[in-house]
């Protein structure tokens, strides 16, 4: 599990994942709250995914087939999270 897990702190409003990055890794919330979520072309955003404590986040879909995501992972408050390098590890079929 060390191999694959990367112990990581986030600060509230520091990004995992921008639009138009290459997805490489997904997060086990630890402590803390995350959220993924696109801004539509007026600049609203939109809520994907929130990751409370005890939950994955991650562009799945961007990992399996190597696009640039289409939406923004950040950390609503400071978090402690997992991350993991699901692409290195991980075959998608």
């Amino acid at each position: 599990m060390k191999s694959v897990l990367i112990f990581r702190q986030f600060k509230k409003g520091e990004f995992l994942l921008r639009e138009g990055e290459i997805s490489r890794y997904g997060a086990f919330v630890a402590k803390g709250f995350l959220r993924s979520y696109v801004v539509d072309n007026k600049g609203k955003e939109h809520i994907m995914q929130f990751a409370p404590e005890n939950w994955w986040i991650s562009d799945k879909s961007g990992m399996s087939n190597e696009n640039s995501s289409t939406f923004f992972i950040d950390a609503i408050e400071d978090t402690d999270a997992l991350r993991c390098d699901i692409k290195g590890h991980i075959t998608f079929e």
